[in-house]
């Protein structure tokens, strides 16, 4: 009789807890799917609508020249590296209409909500990951400035998503030093230990997207 009604106790507590570990996770992900998704809609809603701004008309006359030129004499005439420019030279294949041309940053700009939600949650106590992860994505969904910039044909929300990216990177570093701190040909199956698999893509993601920093914009610096 004790022992069934201590099952009974552990099975209201899984219940009042949220269900089981399969239950809280899907319903995490299908928020974050909803959160990722008016992210993209009021990015991307009437993205066209207003005619292309001054900033955005230098953005048309960069992409537009020849890579060549590009990276060579123009790359000391603009105040600003030649990678975003570069971007938007072959975006031009989505058309060169004012909704083509800041679909890119819209797509950045979702993509940031995504990886806010990774890095957030990893930095969390285990109890909260997932809460933690979704209300950040949802505050960087919603940011007044983010929206602004990811409807804009203008590099700051490409920074932006390389930020995250360093930040996201260095996080699984951080939490997992006694591996990051290992030379990197040290590695052999579950010997590596904790994190030991993941330093590769961490170490790779901090170093590729702190090198296209450096190109896309002169206050990543």
């Amino acid at each position: 009789m004790e022992q069934t009604q201590t099952a009974d106790a552990v099975s209201a507590g899984g219940l009042a807890g949220g269900g089981s570990w399969f239950e809280r996770r899907v319903v995490a992900w299908c928020t974050l799917g909803l959160v990722i998704s008016a992210a993209a809609a009021v990015r991307f809603y009437r993205l066209g609508a207003l005619p292309l701004w001054g900033d955005e008309g230098a953005t048309v006359r960069f992409a537009n020249k020849p890579l060549g030129v590009l990276w060579g004499p123009e790359a000391v005439k603009e105040t600003n590296p030649p990678l975003f420019y570069t971007v938007q030279h072959f975006w031009r294949v989505f058309g060169e209409s004012e909704a083509a041309l800041r679909s890119f940053s819209a797509a950045c700009g979702v993509a940031v909500v995504a990886l806010t939600y990774s890095f957030a949650a990893g930095i969390a106590p285990a109890a909260t990951r997932r809460r933690t992860g979704l209300i950040a994505a949802a505050l960087s969904a919603l940011s007044v400035e983010q929206i602004h910039h990811g409807r804009d044909a203008r590099a700051y929300v490409m920074m932006t998503l390389l930020v995250v990216g360093v930040l996201l990177s260095l996080s699984y570093l951080m939490r997992h030093a006694a591996a990051a701190a290992r030379p990197m040909w040290q590695i052999g199956g579950g010997a590596d230990g904790p994190g030991g698999r993941g330093r590769w893509a961490a170490w790779l993601g901090y170093v590729v997207c702190a090198t296209l920093l450096l190109y896309t914009h002169n206050t990543a610096v």
